[in-house]
């Protein structure tokens, strides 16, 4: 995935994702963060992908003070990756 479709955030380089299919939907999968999106068509299912990477990113930045290491963690490798345009 070469971009988050947001305005607001940016990748500092192509995330890699998986994407497989079954009879009714696609799954887009992004191993580096464990998150999922799904839909009818590719499209569909990286679209959702984009949005599940967005939200869980900005609601880890909203929260950071009240973060878990685990969190935490995962809120650094966001920020290796992403960058904020706003």
């Amino acid at each position: 995935m070469a971009t988050l479709g947001s305005e607001q955030f940016r990748l500092r380089n192509p995330l890699p994702v998986e994407v497989s299919a079954d009879d009714e939907t696609v799954v887009a999968h992004s191993v580096d963060f464990e998150q999922y999106g799904a839909g009818d068509t590719d499209y569909e299912a990286l679209d959702d992908l984009r949005q599940a990477l967005t939200t869980s990113y900005s609601f880890l930045r909203d929260r950071e003070a009240e973060l878990g290491p685990h969190p935490r963690e995962l809120l650094r490798r966001y920020r290796e990756l992403v960058e904020t345009t706003q």
